[in-house]
């Protein structure tokens, strides 16, 4: 996973421990970013220090599937939303 400033230069660098990144989130606060991983159905959560990732606060690896075994034999996460 790459940050970007606003003139796309690359700022940092960290992995995003998942299969196809595919968003990214900041809470209002600007305190944790999370990247969703598609075909890993993951999602892992980056504390931020003064906007850059710093240290990893959580992963999450989610398991199921759904009712069309062909297509949804595993979880794939779009994005993720605070509230």
């Amino acid at each position: 996973m790459i940050t970007l400033d606003l003139n796309y230069k690359v700022i940092s660098k960290v992995p995003s421990m998942g299969d196809d990144p595919c968003h990214l989130s900041v809470d209002p606060q600007g305190r944790f970013l999370v990247a969703t991983n598609y075909s890993s159905g993951s999602f892992i959560v980056y504390k931020l220090t003064n906007g850059l990732p710093t240290h990893v606060h959580a992963f999450i690896l989610h398991e199921g599937h759904g009712n069309d075994p062909v297509r949804q034999e595993s979880p794939h996460p779009h994005s993720t939303t605070f509230s």
